[in-house]
């Protein structure tokens, strides 16, 4: 560990103690990997010096990702080959081929977990696309998303590899889903809604089929629409009588399916996916998982261009995990606090 001005850090180094701001309030915790848009927001708050990793203590540079690129190369050939997995089974199966599940989940899980470890790569995760169906893409991000998640959460590795695994699996059941209804456009009408949340039982019965009814990756598939209060379905279960690898995967997947682009939708800021999920977590989503989750991406905005519902440009300078959507803003020279301001709000 070692101590340089703000103005000479270089971006991928690491803090090795969190930064606060002069009332005490945390700005950067520590492990924040720097990029070059958190150097406006230490400078805007008056830091002048840091303390980072030593690289020779054994932490490992973030690759620097080009503009219009999205990661290193051997991630995004992991990421490609994951979907393809997964793109290939799914497709079997439509075809009344037979799928090896637990080949597929391990396979698939192993490459998701070396993209969800490659240092930095939450700064270029949702623009990894490989011109796959959004399912495939979507189960793969899930299952990137579940394991760091799982990590976060303390879990031990070979935990958090069974969850990766049975994440990239909890959409097996869309396989038997009629195409059009996953893509459609437009609302689905009673029926066809109806039809579409069947993939948690589907998924279930294929899983369960090889690994077993009470295995992880079936229960996941069957349990991963479930919600606190219980209005979740197939089974209306309450609190945490869905396992815990089902709570995590439901945080993941309500956070790539709001953030992604879809046929029927774009996908919606980040800020705004944070402050859903926030909210969230006080009923529908287990509020551990989602305050794990919602307190390391939510630092990520930081530096970031935004446009306020009056029109106004401005540069987020401080976010708070309790109100993610809702950080000081700097516009010009003044600070705009929009906790203070409720009449103001993020468009953009």
């Amino acid at each position: 560990m070692h101590r340089i001005p703000t103005s000479d850090f270089s971006p991928g180094k690491v803090l090795a103690r969190s930064v606060y701001t002069p009332s005490g309030e945390l700005l950067l915790p520590e492990g924040t990997r720097l990029t070059e848009r958190l150097r406006p927001v230490l400078t805007e708050w008056g830091v002048t010096e840091i303390c980072v990793e030593d690289e020779r203590s054994g932490h490992t540079k973030a690759a620097a990702v080009p503009k219009g690129t999205a990661g290193p190369e051997p991630v995004r050939l992991a990421y490609s080959r994951a979907v393809s997995l997964v793109a290939k089974g799914m497709g079997e199966l439509r075809q009344g081929r037979p799928v090896s599940w637990r080949r597929l989940g391990e396979e698939s899980g192993e490459l998701a977990m070396t993209v969800a470890f490659e240092p930095g790569i939450l700064e270029y995760l949702h623009r990894l696309h490989c011109g796959e169906d959004y399912t495939f893409e979507h189960s793969v991000k899930v299952g990137v998303l579940a394991a760091l998640l799982a990590k976060w959460l303390g879990l031990a590795f070979t935990d958090q590899v069974e969850v990766a695994v049975a994440a990239v699996l909890h959409d097996a059941g869309k396989a038997l889903v009629p195409p059009e209804i996953l893509s459609k456009p437009g609302r689905l009408t009673p029926e066809e809604f109806e039809a579409a949340k069947a993939h948690s039982t589907a998924g279930y019965d294929l899983l369960a089929a090889e690994y077993g009814p009470d295995a992880l990756p079936p229960r996941v598939a069957l349990e991963h629409h479930e919600r606190m209060d219980g209005r979740g379905y197939p089974r209306g279960l309450q609190g945490r009588e869905a396992l815990l690898a089902s709570r995590i995967v439901a945080v993941a997947d309500v956070y790539d399916a709001m953030t992604s682009d879809r046929v029927y939708q774009r996908g919606q800021p980040e800020y705004a996916v944070l402050a859903h999920l926030r909210e969230s977590g006080f009923s529908q989503l287990d509020p551990r998982v989602t305050r794990a989750f919602v307190e390391r991406l939510v630092y990520r905005t930081l530096g970031r261009l935004v446009r306020l519902s009056n029109g106004q440009l401005g540069r987020v300078v401080l976010v708070n995990a309790q109100e993610p959507g809702r950080p000081i803003v700097a516009v010009g020279n003044s600070l705009i606090d929009l906790r203070q301001h409720r009449d103001l709000s993020l468009v953009g």
